[in-house]
């Protein structure tokens, strides 16, 4: 489906179909949100330098559990064991919150160190994975909007309006051990640009 964005960050007439059969047109979204969502690079890096503020990595969440459906894209089966992980990145000094993620991660396929600094929960997986040096590979497998009104996971505050979202997959090797899911509030992109 985004294979376009396997090698490239651009595709001509700028409208991908997602997997829900829905055409989004990339081109007209806010440059930097573009980026976001074709990105294999770390994302809270990436918004501290457009923002040009400290963010912070809140924990809103975390817990081992057995998996409820198939995700077959890391041969993960139902009553499989994962740690599921819900966080915001959020602007120290704005307090705007830029993304949300949630994360299903098959800590057992990751070395040890890693496995536990994910356990702690105190940084975002993308700068631990560079912190740690431990080489990935990242794989855009779907982009989407929302229009929701829900609670935030872990919290009681809420988000509404319209949401950008991406979900990928983290390979190390060439195993898929993580799926992410991020959520970017539209109107905060289209302040800045």
């Amino acid at each position: 489906m985004l294979d376009c964005f396997k090698a490239k960050g651009y595709i001509a007439g700028g409208i991908i179909t997602n997997k829900r059969d829905e055409s989004l047109d990339i081109a007209a979204m806010p440059p930097i949100l573009r980026t976001l969502l074709v990105t294999d690079g770390t994302v809270t890096k990436t918004l501290e330098a457009y923002y040009w503020e400290p963010l912070m990595v809140e924990q809103l969440g975390q817990h081992e559990q057995a998996l409820e459906e198939d995700v077959e894209e890391m041969s993960c089966r139902k009553g499989d064991t994962v740690l599921r992980r819900n966080v915001c990145i959020r602007g120290v000094e704005s307090g705007d919150i830029y993304a949300y993620a949630t994360s299903i991660i098959k800590t057992q396929d990751l070395p040890e160190q890693i496995s536990e600094q994910l356990l702690q929960g105190k940084i975002g997986i993308g700068e631990l994975l560079r912190e740690m040096g431990l080489e990935t590979y990242r794989q855009v497998a779907d982009i989407y909007r929302e229009i929701k009104q829900e609670v935030v996971p872990g919290s009681s505050s809420y988000y509404c309006g319209e949401l950008i979202c991406r979900t990928y997959y983290i390979y190390v090797g060439h195993n898929p051990v993580i799926q992410v899911t991020e959520k970017f509030p539209y109107r905060l992109y289209i302040k800045k640009g």
